[in-house]
């Protein structure tokens, strides 16, 4: 079983549509080079890691490459391979499975009907909700559930695979012995079995990763998951059928010339492509005379997300007033929690997915009682009860032919209004049957139980956490007047992948709770009383504001606002006024990517895109980042970065035993590479992590999509998302890391943490130092070893 693992281990999990975040597809390839991992790849029939030849002949050809970067990537890359004689360099031999031989040998889309079936039963079996009549063996294992429908099925052999029930019904019961089975049969050996279990998987990528999901989820309770055991045994159930009729194994292709892996080497296009990038990015930042300085005393100390999109609206705000100082921080704001909403069972977690969370919030009326409390709560369960019955009873296979014959017709002024935006095509889950939505809720900090109950915090678990948020945030003096913590969300509709424009590091959801409950921390008197007693003296007339920047409009709303001191009045005022001159100057800024021309009309273009439920680019999220920079807000206040650069405020000088940088590095750091090579992934292939057509997608199970109507299930972004139709909006790059602090402190970091080392050490990402005088950098080469950055150009 020691092949199981480590083939299951090579597959990136795929989160569900309500919290869908950002993974990185190579995210079980991260253990190898990226050229070896670019031959396994190929190997398994999943296609090249890189882009084609063409593309960077193009880019050579139009100047985006030049050619003393080609030179010395290519210089560097031959060292590097001559270096690594595990590689099979060149190797471009894809695996066969027995389905592969049957279908060369009978001229029949064998493969197409397998993962058609195999959708079929996945979609099923993990669906939340959406069939109205649920698979009667959901709650057995995943593998014993498809043995008992397969062994009842009669369309594979309606298709012209005869004897597939006796078949199945011949296989063992347990998935552990139908793989031992399987592979005996396979004439699987040690050296082999591996690979061709990656192949197999890699034959219906989505299913595999979302089976990846599910034992993932079980890792973070410290259980061990069987998904991916029973999933592979399925697939090796079939690959052994076809077996039977005549489909003979083909072995492993791995020799080819070395030499050929000089003749085309991918890699050294692509660290040519991404030089360009660089020598540009780092032009910018070294120019001082575009740098602007802030004010000696900021009137208000604004934090958003890390977020690229946020980059532009922090520009923007900045550029109105000296007086305001914008700072960059991981949206979850430091605190791990899942978030249970007043009259709902379950509850979300707001936290990078690495991450599981610590504490819970929920929600109460403070000032209104109990009664009122529990009268909100009954009204929402209500009317989502109601809801529910209602949405059956439309889709119902014996009522909703009827109810579009007798009832369509009043449909056509709710059609209208949600065609022209003036309405929502499906309500607001969270606010239903509530007047006020959830407004007048205040969230409420718990510690979490192991067994998932909540308890009070007390003062000194409080400011344990407020500290660690503060110094997580570099902000431990100099307090602003106003200090506010923005959190972000996106606003679309008929949106399945809506939750992947919402904030990353809050799991998929917007930033609000988050943002509210970190403000309520660091407002709390008896924390304040204990933080000055632990060196960090915040002045009484220091007031925490929550507020949330909507990305895909570019408004931010400051919450709770009813609470600030009558004495900050006039600074609230002061402030909005220029939050929304920042929004417009960021929607004109932005209306140019979108297509919309530079009028004053422009934002209400904008917020229509937001509205119209046949738009597929309400925003463009997350495409173009490639950057990340921890570093003090001066080294790159006022620089124009595109929008393509996650900005972590980060000064070592205040960092008592690195603590700080390590936490960056190894969580805000990964997260950033994730989003980023979950988009470099969708561009380069797009078939296999990408999702494909999103005008085709058809939501299944409640939890992903399929492109049209069947299929494999598609787990990255849709090609919408990271091309306008003409060119691509995303440029297929690494992640460029750059740091201010000590090259021997990075080195540390790296060192100690196993994720972050094969992502650094493997070449996944590109670390850069950048020296104190902000002037000049250093290349981190692996191995603990620095150049200077201008040797590399």
């Amino acid at each position: 079983m020691a092949s199981v693992k480590e083939a299951s281990s090579l597959i990136a999990p795929v989160w569900p549509l309500k919290d869908f975040v950002a993974v990185n597809p190579y995210l079980g390839l991260s253990k190898f080079a990226v050229e070896e991992a670019d031959a396994m790849l190929r190997r398994a029939g999943a296609g090249s890691l890189f882009m084609p030849q063409r593309f960077y002949d193009e880019a050579l050809a139009e100047g985006r490459i030049a050619e003393s970067d080609l030179k010395a990537a290519l210089s560097a890359s031959i060292t590097l391979s001559s270096t690594r004689t595990n590689i099979p360099a060149g190797a471009k031999s894809t695996t066969e499975t027995a389905i592969d031989v049957a279908t060369a040998l009978d001229g029949k889309d064998w493969r197409r009907l397998v993962v058609e079936q195999i959708s079929h039963f996945a979609s099923a079996y993990w669906d939340e909700g959406q069939a109205p009549i649920g698979m009667p063996w959901r709650g057995k294992p995943l593998y014993q559930a498809w043995r008992l429908m397969a062994s009842r099925d009669k369309a594979p052999e309606i298709a012209g695979l005869n004897g597939f029930r006796r078949h199945v019904l011949a296989m063992p019961e347990a998935a552990e012995d139908a793989i031992v089975l399987c592979a005996r049969a396979l004439d699987l050996n040690s050296e082999d079995c591996s690979a061709y279990l990656h192949r197999l998987l890699m034959t219906v990528p989505g299913w595999s990763s979302y089976a990846r999901y599910k034992d993932w989820q079980c890792g973070l309770q410290g259980k061990d998951g069987e998904a991916m055991t029973g999933f592979l045994a399925i697939l090796l159930a079939w690959d052994a059928f076809f077996l039977q009729r005549g489909g003979k194994r083909q072995a492993v292709g791995l020799a080819l010339a070395r030499e050929e892996a000089f003749r085309e080497n991918p890699l050294a296009c692509q660290e040519a492509y991404e030089l360009g990038y660089q020598r540009e990015l780092f032009q910018t930042l070294f120019a001082a005379d575009g740098k602007a300085a802030a004010g000696q005393a900021a009137r208000a100390n604004i934090f958003f997300c890390i977020d690229v999109r946020s980059e532009v609206f922090r520009r923007s705000l900045e550029g109105l007033s000296p007086d305001i100082e914008t700072n960059g921080f991981a949206g979850f704001f430091g605190i791990p929690l899942e978030y249970r909403r007043a009259g709902w069972m379950a509850a979300d977690a707001q936290c990078p997915v690495l991450l599981a969370p610590g504490f819970t919030v929920t929600e109460e009326y403070p000032d209104d009682g109990e009664h009122r409390h529990d009268s909100a709560c009954a009204r929402h369960q209500n009317a989502g009860v109601k809801a529910r019955l209602w949405k059956q009873f439309k889709l119902s296979t014996v009522s909703m032919f009827p109810f579009v014959e007798t009832l369509g017709l009043t449909y056509a002024a709710k059609l209208v209004t949600d065609m022209m935006g003036w309405t929502r095509p499906v309500p607001d889950a969270t606010a239903i049957g509530l007047e006020d939505g959830r407004a007048r809720f205040k969230p409420v900090l718990h510690a979490r139980q192991p067994d998932g109950t909540a308890e009070a915090l007390t003062v000194e678990q409080r400011t344990k956490l407020a500290e660690s948020v503060l110094r997580g945030m570099s902000l431990t003096s100099s307090f602003a007047p106003l200090v506010v913590l923005t959190g972000h969300g996106s606003a679309s509709v008929n949106n399945p992948h809506a939750a992947g424009l919402d904030c990353g590091a809050c799991g998929g959801h917007a930033g609000d709770i988050n943002a509210r409950v970190a403000a309520t921390l660091l407002n709390d008197g008896a924390v304040r009383t204990a933080l000055a007693a632990r060196g960090i003296e915040i002045p009484g007339g220091t007031y925490f504001l929550a507020a949330l920047h909507n990305t895909a409009t570019d408004e931010v709303t400051l919450m709770d606002e009813e609470e600030v001191p009558a004495a900050l009045a006039s600074e609230i005022s002061w402030l909005k006024d220029l939050l929304a001159r920042a929004g417009e100057r960021t929607r004109l800024e932005r209306a140019a990517r979108l297509g919309l021309p530079a009028s004053p009309k422009v934002s209400d273009a904008i917020r229509q895109r937001c509205r119209d439920w046949s738009q597929t680019r309400p925003e463009w999220g997350l495409a173009g980042c490639a950057a990340f920079i921890a570093a003090p807000r001066h080294v790159s206040r006022g620089l124009d970065l595109r929008g393509r650069t996650f900005l972590h405020s980060y000064d070592w000088q205040k960092d008592r035993n690195f603590a700080v940088l390590e936490l960056i590095m190894t969580a805000p750091v990964i997260v950033a590479s994730w989003i980023n090579l979950q988009y470099y992934g969708s561009v380069v292939n797009n078939r296999v992590h990408g999702a494909g057509n999103k005008v085709l997608h058809n939501v299944v199970g409640a939890f992903g999509v399929l492109e049209g109507n069947g299929g494999d299930l598609k787990t990255g972004l849709a090609l919408q998302s990271v091309s306008d139709g003409v060119g691509l909006q995303h440029e297929p790059m690494r992640l460029n890391v750059l740091v201010q602090a000590p090259q021997e402190e990075i080195s540390k970091v790296i060192r100690k943490h196993e994720m972050l080392r094969q992502l650094v050490e493997n070449r996944w990402l590109h670390v850069f130092a950048i020296h104190v005088s902000g002037s000049s950098a250093s290349r981190y080469l692996g191995a603990g070893k620095w150049s200077s950055f201008a040797s590399t150009l």
